[in-house]
């Protein structure tokens, strides 16, 4: 799978597009997995600054603040170097200061974020 999404990396908007409909006819749930991994929580990071920045806008707070509990440090640098000093200190508070939360009501936070951000990147 690794290989394949590295492929699909190379090729323009239009051309993975029609790569994954193609995909989508012969095998539809190959094609959804093919799509959530490209478009994953974790490709905000392949954003540049402006982008990132109209997507943090985009973001209500305590989505943000859920989706990076599990986020890793490259996420978590991404995201608060394109805040704020005083807008990062407070997405730091609320998510210290959040109860525990279920990892598939993270998930779910991640996937909004990662829907938000797929129209940025297929532009």
């Amino acid at each position: 799978m690794k290989a394949v999404l590295e492929m699909l990396e190379g090729l323009t908007v239009d051309e993975r597009k029609n790569l994954l409909a193609r995909v989508a006819q012969r095998d539809p749930r190959l094609a959804r997995e093919i799509e959530e991994r490209i478009y994953s929580f974790e490709m905000i990071v392949r954003l540049d600054a402006a982008e990132l920045q109209k997507l943090l806008r985009e973001t209500p707070r305590p989505t943000l603040a859920l989706a990076l509990r599990s986020a890793s440090e490259e996420i978590q640098a991404a995201v608060f170097g394109n805040l704020s000093v005083r807008a990062a200190d407070e997405l730091r508070e609320e998510i210290r200061v959040s109860g525990p939360r279920k990892l598939s009501d993270v998930r779910a936070a991640q996937a909004a974020i990662a829907e938000l951000a797929r129209k940025y990147l297929e532009k």
